[in-house]
């Protein structure tokens, strides 16, 4: 009987009622609205300067990789232009010392040699074909280079839509020197270090990817309106009005963007939703996780 107790008391603890939630999403809302008229708030609501979904006709190959937790991928896609695309990817983990690394080079260095690999398995002819033009002095055009998407899962303030600062690291990275740096810059210095066809065209948070893909394969009459993440950690991108994110015309820094669609594609970065934990839920369980992690106090919605 006193085991049973003691497993009804564990169980009290993450009690949530219906009223404590209809209050969260209250709370969830105003803070959204928050985020989009200044910057430096919980939720973060990171304009991308994408302003526009795809609508399933768009053609080409493009490249993409993905480092946005434990493993990283590179992709080849082809876009057929008629909702349907083929794709070839590659996975690895990524080893835990460069997790923590010292230096952001050594990371990134990682990361363009995995591209690197991808590109002699996958796309050889077109590789050796550059390399030739290279070394014989060809003029080389943008037709000789793969256009990247970098899907960068951390916050970042984005100020163009290949140009970021990183905000912080989260999911167990901790690389100091990174921080306030410009993540593409530092993908595409490694890149051409290693004189890859490689022009890292776009930054985009795994979330905006989600909402970019789903648009493009089933585009139908309402289009897709969020994209979400459930996985190491939880983020969603949204569809939102231009006019109100009015922080756009206080920002110091900020790239150029088509304001001819109306809309913008928002990063919420909910996992930091409530940091102060007006409205959240709270154990001890979360507590301890919260105190041992590498980022004590933030990302308070994501650690629950």
């Amino acid at each position: 009987m006193g085991l049973i107790e003691d497993a009804r008391k564990v169980a009290a603890e993450f009690e949530y009622s219906s009223g404590e939630v209809n209050k969260g999403v209250k709370e969830f809302i105003r803070q959204m609205d928050e985020g989009l008229q200044e910057t430096g708030k919980s939720m973060s609501q990171i304009p991308t300067y994408v302003t526009a979904v795809p609508n399933g006709t768009e053609k080409g190959i493009y490249l993409a990789v993905d480092l946005g937790g434990t493993n990283f991928r590179v992709c080849s896609i082809k876009l057929n232009g008629d909702t349907t695309f083929s794709l070839t990817q590659s996975k690895v983990a990524i080893p835990r010392e460069l997790m923590v690394a010292k230096a952001s080079g050594e990371l990134f260095s990682f990361l363009a040699k995995q591209i690197e690999s991808f590109l002699k398995l996958h796309h050889n002819d077109h590789f050796e074909e550059y390399h030739q033009k290279r070394k014989a002095g060809e003029d080389l055009t943008d037709e000789h280079f793969f256009k990247l998407g970098f899907t960068f899962s951390f916050p970042v303030h984005q100020i163009g839509i290949n140009k970021g600062h990183l905000i912080r690291w989260t999911k167990g990275f901790d690389i100091a020197d990174a921080i306030g740096k410009d993540v593409c810059a530092l993908l595409q210095a490694e890149i051409d270090a290693l004189h890859l066809p490689v022009k890292v065209a776009a930054l985009v948070n795994d979330t905006v990817g989600t909402l970019m893909a789903r648009s493009y394969t089933s585009p139908g009459k309402t289009g897709t309106l969020l994209g979400a993440i459930f996985g190491t950690g939880t983020n969603g991108a949204y569809v939102e009005k231009l006019d109100k994110v009015t922080k756009l015309k206080t920002m110091e820094e900020g790239g150029d963007f088509d304001g001819t669609t109306g809309n913008m594609i928002i990063n919420t970065e909910w996992g930091s939703f409530d940091n102060e934990l007006s409205v959240l839920p709270n154990t001890p369980y979360d507590n301890g996780l919260d105190k041992e992690s590498n980022n004590p106090g933030i990302q308070m919605f994501e650690k629950r």
